[in-house]
């Protein structure tokens, strides 16, 4: 056959071919199916027509999340869980019309990234990984704003689909989604959850393809009394009695490394500064409960963590007022447990800010700071300017061991570069004794100034007395008496939408900022994780683990006991008396 027919047979097929268009139902019918073929496969979906590359665990989870009605990812810090998110959300978006996406989280800010960091500006800006959602958000396909009822980011697509990210609030009622991803589930109230979020669902409908509504939980571990540990753990039990469409998965920092997501060197350096418990629990997925023998359980500290903001010495000025105005009914003191340099290396001096309220009995832990590898003169120091800078009245300390010697230099006046603070003694008042009547007769004895300020209260325990104290930190607990700084991670997330500039210091100011909340959750977790050793019916000690503390522990001990002591002195007719038979609850009896 000659070239020129070649071309002739080529014109006519040409002309067919527009002379036949094609059938609009085989058509709808071809693209049906090639979004079927992607929706059952969106890992290639995500890596061959939006270009955005993935390792091999990620193509997993988009294809178990797909295949999921509900959803855990429990994983650390850095594995990428809110990314991974994100690329599933602008991928279905993409390929089912008019679908609904919310992502509701405790604050604004939290949820607000996800869409701003992760969709806007990973994926789809003009340095994004993926040129195709540029050329959408370009062309117009894809724009980004904010929603006028929940303030909250907004993703709006061509095809009618939207993606909206919002906190858990009022303004999310009548609200509907087809996808309910929710982010740091476990600092979401249970109530809340059951009452805004959930009911947020509904099935996915449009031109006779119907879709059973899916839900994503985003979480790093945290405590077992939080309701989505039971919630998780049902979850896991129904998948593996057959309940293909229950799903989760877990991973732990090594994941990230070992994908190259985080570097050996991130590794190292997030392990050598972060504190054990919170390494386990952040980086190791190890989710953190009471002892089989616990008295002081988790889920009493969390009921005692509804401080808002705590109190910041004046060198320490981050757009927070230092000044907690001061009330009659209060009494402000300092409590702290000694250590020095040459110690234990576990040994820390843990200072705390304590005010009492003596009408009620509350005791509130405003500050906590702790030292370690201080000599005796340097702490002095700290403690009297910390007594004037918190306006406080007594300063109660333990008295053994490192403590005589500490005594000695805080009866005498101490001279500090820019002021020169007054000598301290003993205060004789019997009501606030916390040590024996002979013990305190010689440490009056022992003062140096006439004029020295009354405002020392040895505590010279026992194991009686200290037995006394856990129970009396035991009743505050259960009473509701103990009042105590919010956790670390809630602080933070609520600080990005209550504080501007919170999001623009670097990592080690935002570390001095919530420092006092995470002194707060070191202290719980030191607690919960001691072990109780009965000595007969009306007598326990308790003992850390190897490596662990249990400084705060004892300082919150002291604390507690000082205010009761406190409330005793006000209140006009209270029993004092320590009685076995208020606290047979703790032995299990």
């Amino acid at each position: 056959m000659s070239k020129e027919e070649d071309i002739e047979i080529a014109k006519l097929a040409k002309k067919e071919s527009k002379s036949k268009p094609i059938d609009k139902k085989d058509y709808d019918r071809k693209i049906a199916q090639w979004q079927m073929f992607f929706l059952h496969n969106l890992n290639i979906f995500v890596k061959e027509v939006l270009g955005i590359p993935l390792h091999f665990f990620q193509e997993q989870l988009l294809l178990e999340m797909w295949d999921s009605e509900v959803f855990a990812f429990i994983g650390s810090r850095g594995i990428g869980k809110s990314f991974l998110v994100a690329v599933f959300v602008v991928a279905i978006c993409l390929l089912l019309p008019n679908y609904k996406v919310v992502i509701c989280s405790m604050t604004i800010g939290q949820g607000n990234l996800i869409v701003e960091e992760k969709i806007k500006k990973i994926l789809s800006s003009n340095t994004g990984l993926s040129k195709v959602l540029n050329q959408l958000v370009k062309d117009g396909y894809m724009e980004f704003g904010k929603d006028r009822d929940t303030g909250g980011a907004l993703v709006k697509f061509g095809n009618g689909s939207e993606i909206l990210s919002a906190f858990i609030g009022e303004s999310l009622r009548g609200r509907r989604c087809n996808l309910l991803i929710t982010d740091e589930c476990c600092l979401i109230k249970k109530k809340d959850y059951d009452s805004i979020a959930e009911p947020l669902l509904e099935k996915y409908s449009y031109n006779g393809l119907e879709i059973e509504p899916k839900q994503i939980f985003l979480t790093s571990p945290r405590n077992k009394a939080s309701w989505f540990w039971t919630y998780l753990k049902k979850l896991v039990r129904d998948h593996y009695k057959g309940k293909t469409e229950r799903n989760f998965f877990a991973s732990d920092i090594y994941c990230a490394v070992a994908n190259k997501i985080q570097t050996v060197k991130q590794f190292l350096s997030r392990r050598d500064n972060t504190d054990p418990y919170a390494w386990e629990q952040e980086y190791l997925c190890i989710w953190h409960g009471d002892k089989e023998d616990a008295i002081f359980k988790r889920q009493d500290y969390l009921d005692a963590q509804i401080l808002d903001c705590t109190y910041y010495p004046p060198n320490l000025n981050y757009d927070f007022k230092n000044i907690i105005e001061y009330k009659e009914n209060e009494v402000r003191f300092l409590c702290a447990d000694l250590a020095l340099s040459g110690g234990k290396e576990n040994d820390l001096t843990i200072l705390m800010y304590c005010i009492a309220e003596i009408d009620t009995g509350n005791l509130r832990i405003e500050y906590i700071t702790s030292y370690s590898g201080m000599n005796a003169n340097e702490q002095v120091k700290r403690f009297k300017k910390a007594l004037v800078d918190f306006n406080a009245t007594y300063f109660v300390y333990d008295a053994k061991g490192i403590g005589v010697g500490i005594t000695d230099i805080m009866m005498a006046k101490t001279y500090c570069e820019d002021k020169t603070y007054g000598a301290w003694t003993v205060n004789t008042d019997k009501t606030l004794m916390m040590c024996s009547q002979s013990v305190l007769d010689e440490k009056v004895a022992r003062t140096i100034e006439q004029d020295s300020l009354d405002v020392m209260i040895p505590v010279v325990s026992s194991s009686d007395s200290n037995s006394k104290n856990h129970y009396n930190l035991w009743s505050y607990l259960r009473n509701k008496k103990l009042k105590l700084l919010k956790d670390r991670y809630t602080k933070e997330y609520e600080l990005q939408d209550e504080m501007p500039t919170f999001v623009t210091k670097d990592s080690a100011e935002k570390a001095e900022i919530l420092l006092p909340y995470q002194q707060t959750d070191l202290m719980i977790n030191e607690s919960c994780s001691l072990e109780i050793i009965r000595n007969g019916l009306d007598n326990i000690t308790v003992k850390e683990k190897s490596g662990a503390l249990k400084d705060r522990f004892m300082c919150l001990g002291y604390a507690c006991a000082f205010a009761n002591k406190l409330y005793t002195k006000y209140q006009i007719g209270y029993d004092e008396e320590f009685d076995i038979n208020d606290y047979t609850e703790a032995f299990n009896i």
